[in-house]
């Protein structure tokens, strides 16, 4: 059920956790000598929260890991069927951004496939600890929780574009983080 109007905000649905959980396996399993943490993200990872209904997964290579082994994952994440996004590197070079689409019902082994947006970054940079304290902050006040569903739902009805919208939250999320 979408809840709001350009954006696809759906209601919480009981079943992220397990998506997760699926994606997480073939992920640890293809980056494993590289591999530190991997941490469940976003909206998708709050219980009872309204979301994007895409899974965001947030690989942690060790803490001095650097441009090397963030591009010796590369190839690895693409032979999982993730889509290699490098535009955003210049802005955040920590990180590589992976995406995988949502499939509709039908046969083979991509029926019925969850989209999954993939943060990878070293464990402890700035990108991991804002990450986790956001969506810890989430978890634990509700009161924080409901002001934020309550931000996307109408920010969702007004954009139609996925990065003006996730603009469009920084500042609430930068308050919530500098407040905790």
């Amino acid at each position: 059920m979408n809840l709001s109007g350009k954006i696809r905000i759906d209601a919480y649905d009981p079943r992220w956790p397990s998506f997760y959980e699926v994606e997480r396996a073939g992920i640890a399993a293809s980056l494993a000598p590289w591999l530190e943490a991997i941490e469940h993200i976003g909206s998708t990872s709050v219980p009872g929260l309204a979301a994007k209904p895409i899974i965001d997964i947030m690989p942690g290579l060790r803490p001095d890991a650097g441009k090397d082994e963030l591009d010796s994952c590369v190839q690895p994440m693409i032979d999982l069927g993730f889509t290699y996004i490098g535009q955003y590197e210049s802005e955040l070079p920590e990180r590589r951004f992976f995406r995988r689409t949502a499939t509709d019902g039908g046969a083979g082994a991509d029926a019925g496939r969850q989209a999954v947006n993939v943060h990878l970054v070293a464990v402890g940079s700035g990108f991991w600890q804002r990450h986790l304290k956001f969506r810890d902050i989430l978890r634990g006040d509700a009161q924080v929780c409901r002001r934020y569903e309550k931000l996307k739902l109408e920010l969702a009805a007004v954009h139609s574009v996925v990065n003006d919208y996730a603009e469009a939250k920084t500042d609430f999320i930068r308050e919530v983080l500098e407040r905790y």
